[in-house]
């Protein structure tokens, strides 16, 4: 029996490993997205233009999130090959360039932010109640990213030391804590006035907060020696190491970036339908972003472990671990999509209450959706846990770009702006970016292009093989 398939149906430890990382993750991951979701289903008695207005300004948000996850590209490969290669000092230089450098990238934007919100809002749409929701969610949620830039980076070198259940713990508290300022603050309890749309972003910022405080808590108390020394910190050269990073880091923004700002150019795209069209967007994306949070720990499991195997040099092993890796979450996203087939009657139920006039439109862009989930997370996987576990950057960069600004993107224009389909349809147009790109995916991890240990350093002391 090869060893890929001992891991896929014998090997009890290594599942135990991936539980023990992904599972908390995955939690987080679910509880993260379901925050989406209240805070859309809070606004509902709000009209769809408070609606439309938290979704868009979400998917701001969530590009914000990328942007600042993008500049840690090089943080998220490196750190489980240097615990793979016990390189503490390594990983703690790492850290302190990530801290640097997502900082000042995360501080520009806010400014851009604060600076041009109005035109920022007015490319979805004008409607002015629709602006004026929008504005003053993305003027306030803005100051959760310099929080943000805290969190990642020590999020990051947890999991790849395996410690997964403590962020996760303090990552759904504070989306539990989120979600009840936003009741508070919404509804004006507590002797607070009614703050609307601006009060569910008010609670986002101040739980973005406690959390990031009780990580760095949680750091300094604990045995992990994540963070460098005060000293190493207050001797810490710039410029050491920033090519490296660079390399490593650049391709990943780049498809973050290039992800991200898609799919808010996909809700510029569908607020030329209407407001009803994004309303209807901000149910969906939430609901299968949970789905996808699911399968989000088998990502990060895989990321972890392989790279600790590439790190350690145990090259056959990760390549025997990759499959299991990918043909377990895909199929369990098979038996997802059933669920949600099965679920229909609630789902339609939720449409209605939302007051959408097309409801059958509506359900078969949403079964559209969730029977594309098995492509989604196999890419999710391969691409995030498996490529980039060995720095297959700019392979996953290009696919990343190709599929989405070179396909689906301008065949989404076409059908809303040149046919004026409606929602099925440019839902499909939506949907086949995943569908090409888990072909040239596939591919690419078939052919071990991937296989790389960036722990190794060439004569000159850089990193070799540190992207393809």
């Amino acid at each position: 029996m090869s060893l890929s398939r001992k891991l896929l149906f014998h090997d009890r430890a290594f599942w135990r490993k991936v539980v023990d990382i992904g599972l908390p993750v995955s939690l987080s991951s679910m509880a993260f997205s379901l925050l989406g979701v209240v805070d859309v289903a809070m606004v509902t008695e709000l009209g769809q233009d408070a609606i439309a207005a938290v979704s868009y300004g979400s998917r701001i948000m969530f590009f914000s999130y990328f942007f600042a996850m993008g500049w840690c590209g090089a943080l998220t490969i490196l750190a489980p090959q240097l615990v793979g290669a016990a390189s503490t000092r390594r990983l703690q230089q790492t850290t302190l360039l990530a801290f640097y450098i997502l900082l000042s990238m995360v501080s520009g934007l806010v400014l851009f932010y604060l600076h041009f919100t109005a035109s920022i809002i007015e490319l979805a749409n004008s409607d002015p109640a629709f602006v004026a929701h929008a504005s003053s969610y993305l003027q306030i949620s803005v100051f959760s990213l310099l929080f943000s830039a805290i969190v990642f980076p020590i999020e990051i070198n947890l999991r790849a030391y395996g410690k997964t259940r403590a962020i996760s713990i303090l990552a759904v508290g504070a989306i539990f804590l989120n979600m009840a300022l936003n009741y508070i603050f919404l509804n004006g309890l507590l002797g607070l006035p009614q703050m609307g749309v601006a009060g569910v972003a008010l609670g986002t910022v101040i739980a973005r907060g406690v959390q990031a405080t009780m990580l760095l808590v949680l750091v300094r108390k604990s045995h992990y020696r994540l963070l460098p020394p005060l000293n190493q910190i207050l001797s810490f050269e710039p410029l050491k190491g920033l090519k490296q990073y660079l390399t490593l880091t650049l391709p990943v923004l780049a498809q973050s970036l290039a992800w991200s700002t898609g799919l808010v150019m996909f809700t510029i795209l569908l607020g030329q339908m209407g407001v009803e069209e994004i309303a209807l967007f901000g149910l969906i994306h939430p609901a299968e972003s949970i789905l996808v949070g699911f399968f989000f720990g088998f990502s990060m499991a895989a990321s972890t472990l392989l790279g600790q195997s590439l790190g350690a040099d145990q090259i056959a092993q990760a390549r025997a671990r990759a499959l299991p890796l990918l043909v377990i979450p895909v199929a369990l996203a098979i038996t997802a999509s059933v669920l949600v087939w099965l679920a229909s009657p609630l789902i339609e139920n939720v449409y209605r209450y939302s007051e959408f006039k097309r409801i059958d439109h509506a359900m078969t862009a949403t079964y559209f959706v969730a029977f594309c989930l098995s492509v989604k997370v196999f890419n999710m996987i391969a691409i995030g846990g498996v490529l980039n576990s060995g720095g297959d950057v700019k392979f996953s960069m290009m696919v990343n770009v190709l599929c989405l600004w070179g396909i689906s993107l301008p065949l989404t224009y076409y059908c809303i702006v040149v046919l004026q389909l409606d929602i099925r349809f440019v839902v499909l147009a939506m949907l086949s970016e995943d569908s090409l790109k888990s072909l040239f995916v596939l591919w690419r991890v078939r052919s071990g292009k991937w296989l790389n240990n960036l722990t190794k350093q060439d004569s000159n002391g850089e990193t070799a093989n540190a992207t393809r």
